[in-house]
């Protein structure tokens, strides 16, 4: 059984599993290939306020929801994953298993995501990125970067009240299986963060960096 709302446009040749559900307004390109429950188009906290306070004028959630969700050519989304309204990414993405993307992310071209990764509200990521791991609000991740890891704030938003600023990856760096890299912190254009670091400042370009706490190795 699949739900789907008379705002979406679906492109040609497309292939949706079973229990698939779209919120909201969705452009889909051609040849994608969604397997079985997956969410597109999940409305976000404001949605979901306005629509319970206001649910006596329409009888369906979709036209609360604000943020228009479009998904390129050649896409290629698996089971379970979760995909919030206002999402926008470009084409041949390849994401893989159990993903949530938080609303008003933006994803380039050619990416690829890896099973259970979590990428939360208003990130942005570049052309043919690899990611498997964590993105809290606001991260920026460049073109061409391998990202393995965790990039997560230093307090919990929700509960402080505060906005921090976010971790940003420049173009063509590695970020090495399960290391983390905390709060207002750049990683350099080619740097390599090694597997398990915990990053707490900025990494030059061309900089490999590791251990606890994150300490020059050498120059790349």
């Amino acid at each position: 059984m699949k739900r789907k709302s008379e705002l979406v446009k679906m492109g040609k040749n497309c292939f949706i599993g079973e229990n698939v559900k779209f919120y909201g307004s969705v452009e889909i390109g051609d040849n994608a290939y969604i397997e079985d429950n997956v969410v597109i188009g999940k409305p976000n906290e404001d949605e979901i306020k306005s629509f319970l306070e206001n649910r006596t004028q329409h009888k369906s959630i979709d036209y609360f929801i604000n943020e228009k969700v479009i998904i390129g050519n050649n896409c290629k989304i698996r089971y379970g994953t979760i995909i919030h309204s206002g999402v926008t990414v470009g084409y041949d993405l390849d994401c893989f298993n159990n993903v949530l993307i938080g609303t008003k992310t933006k994803i380039g071209d050619n990416a690829r995501i890896g099973d259970y990764s979590q990428i939360y509200n208003d990130v942005i990521i570049g052309d043919n990125v690899r990611f498997k791991g964590y993105a809290a609000n606001r991260c920026v991740i460049g073109n061409n970067v391998a990202m393995l890891g965790y990039l997560v704030h230093k307090f919990r938003e929700n509960i402080r009240g505060i906005i921090e600023p976010s971790p940003v990856v420049m173009d063509d760096a590695i970020i090495g299986m399960l290391s983390i890299v905390v709060g207002n912190v750049r990683i350099g254009r080619g740097a390599y963060v090694a597997a398990g670091a915990v990053v707490l400042k900025n990494v030059g370009d061309k900089e490999m960096v590791g251990g606890i706490p994150a300490k020059l190795i050498r120059k790349l």
